[in-house]
């Protein structure tokens, strides 16, 4: 089911919107890994999920499984709910647990699509990477129309997965800054990468040429 899932939204996307995708060799053919994204649209998410090689179990706000359908098709498609205003340690056991099974976690540290350019970024990605011992693997994702039919309109750069020495107990803060940084900075370099290539600088409204 979900590989017939993958393909016929593929398939909508690639019609709609049309897209570029460098880099997907990146992506660990097994094992957990934590797939870290800006965030610039509500698009992001089934976008990531239909063009990926693996199912990626979103993290998503816990207001949104509260919608009818919307809430019961997301479960279904493997994401679970997380409490952004708030430590959510549930949110973090299940993301434990997917990635101890070996299984892809994908997380957006931004935590919303709201404003201009690439935000600060939250130390959720960072902090699983290093209690668990999983790679994160960055991905840009530029946009440049989110309008239907206009050509192609977005470009994802995976980047090479950042790996960590071993699961940890005890995390210090300065190893979530220093990892968070560092994932915030190969993802900023590709985004950078995409506006030389003729794609805008990254904001929520997206119009090509400036």
């Amino acid at each position: 089911m979900y590989r017939l899932l993958r393909k016929v939204g593929r398939f909508v996307f690639q019609v709609a919107y049309g897209f570029e995708v460098t880099g997907l060799e990146q992506v660990p053919a097994e094992g957990g890994c934590i797939l870290a994204a800006n965030h610039t649209s509500k698009l992001d998410p089934p976008l990531l999920y239909f063009i990926f090689p693996r199912l990626v179990h979103f993290m998503a706000k816990k207001e949104l499984f509260r919608w009818f359908p919307l809430g019961w098709i997301i479960t279904k498609l493997g994401a679970f709910p997380v409490d952004r205003g708030a430590a959510d340690r549930g949110a973090i056991r299940r993301a434990q647990e997917i990635l101890s099974g070996g299984g892809v976690v994908g997380v957006f540290p931004e935590g919303t699509t709201r404003g201009v350019g690439l935000r600060p970024f939250h130390n959720g990605a960072a902090l699983l990477a290093l209690k668990t011992g999983s790679p994160v693997v960055p991905v840009a994702i530029n946009w440049c129309s989110k309008r239907p039919f206009r050509g192609s309109s977005v470009r994802i750069a995976v980047g090479k997965p950042i790996r960590v020495p071993g699961k940890k107990e005890r995390v210090a803060k300065h190893e979530l800054v220093e990892l968070t940084r560092e994932i915030r900075d190969s993802i900023a370099q590709m985004l950078e990468e995409g506006e030389r290539e003729g794609f805008t600088v990254v904001t929520t409204n997206y119009k090509c040429g400036g």
